[in-house]
C-alpha cells in the first residue's frame, strides 16, 4: 500500500497539534479533541475549522492506532491530504487583512454636506463612507441609513436642503454597525465579527482597517459583507469544496 498519502496526513497533523498546544500554553497534556473545543472557545481561527479538526483527530486514530495486520484501517483521500495541509499552513501562518485588503477609503466628515457625499458614493459605486469627528471615527454613513433619513423626509414632508450634513443624517443609524481592526489582524478575525454580528442580531456593515487599530487612526483599508466570499476563499481549502458553515 502507497504510504505517502498517510505520511503526508499525519505530519500536518502534528503540525497542526504541535500549534494547538503552543496556543494552549505549551505543557499541556490534554487530547486534540479537547484542545479543539477548548481553544475554539476564544480562537477565531481554531472555531472555523472546529467541526474538520474533529474529523481529522478521528482519521489520525485510526490510521496511528487500528490495522489489521500490519496495514492501517484507513488511508487518507488525497483531497484530504490537501485540505489538512492547507489547514495546518493557514493555522500556522494566518491570512492578515493588510495581505488583500489594504486601499484608498473615501472618507468624510460629519460636517460635510450629505449630498456631496452621497454623489461621491454614486460616482464609486461603493456604499459605505466612514464619518470622522475632529480625527476620530464616529459613525457609518450607509445606503441604509440614508434610506432611513430619506423615508423620514419623505413622511414630514422635509424639505431635503442643501444644509443637511452627514451628521445630521447619522441621526437616524439605528444601531453600531461598523467596528476597527488593525491592518495585522486576520482573516479569521474579521469572519468572526461579521459572521458574529449575524448571529447576534447585529450586523457590522464595514470593518475599517487603521494601523493599530485605534478609531483615531487614517483608514487604510476597508472590509465589507461584499467581500465574504474572498474572505472565506483565504481560508477556506481550495481542492475540495468550501467547509460547512460553522454554527
Amino acid at each position: 500500500m502507497d504510504k505517502s498519502q498517510s505520511t503526508r496526513f499525519l505530519n500536518a497533523f502534528c503540525r497542526i497539534e504541535d500549534e494547538l498546544r503552543r496556543r494552549a500554553g505549551g505543557t499541556t497534556r490534554d487530547s486534540f479533541a479537547f484542545l479543539v473545543d477548548y481553544l475554539s472557545k476564544s480562537q477565531p481561527a481554531i472555531a472555523h475549522y472546529r467541526d474538520d479538526l474533529k474529523e481529522y483527530g478521528e482519521l489520525r486514530n485510526a490510521i496511528v492506532h487500528k490495522r489489521i495486520g500490519e496495514q492501517a484501517i484507513a488511508e487518507p483521500h488525497p483531497e484530504v491530504v490537501l485540505q489538512i495541509e492547507f489547514i495546518a499552513d493557514a493555522l500556522s501562518s494566518p491570512p492578515q487583512l493588510e495581505s488583500r485588503f489594504l486601499k484608498k477609503v473615501t472618507a468624510c466628515s460629519i460636517d460635510d454636506p450629505v449630498k456631496a457625499v452621497i454623489a461621491s458614493m454614486a460616482r464609486g459605486s461603493f456604499n459605505q463612507v466612514p464619518a470622522y469627528r475632529d480625527g476620530c471615527l464616529i459613525g457609518l454613513l450607509s445606503a441604509d441609513v440614508i434610506t432611513h433619513w430619506l423615508g423620514d423626509c419623505f413622511q414630514h414632508r422635509v424639505d431635503l436642503g442643501d444644509n443637511t450634513t452627514v451628521g445630521d443624517v447619522l441621526k437616524f443609524c439605528r444601531h453600531h454597525d461598523f467596528a476597527v481592526m488593525s491592518r495585522n489582524a486576520t482573516v479569521f478575525d474579521a469572519l468572526h465579527l461579521l459572521e458574529g454580528g449575524y448571529r447576534k442580531g447585529r450586523r457590522i456593515k464595514a470593518i475599517i482597517i487603521t494601523e493599530s487599530g485605534d478609531v483615531d487612526g487614517s483608514p487604510i483599508g476597508i472590509v465589507t459583507t461584499l467581500d465574504l466570499p474572498e474572505l472565506y476563499s483565504l481560508v477556506n481549502p481550495a481542492p475540495v469544496a468550501p467547509l460547512k458553515r460553522r454554527k
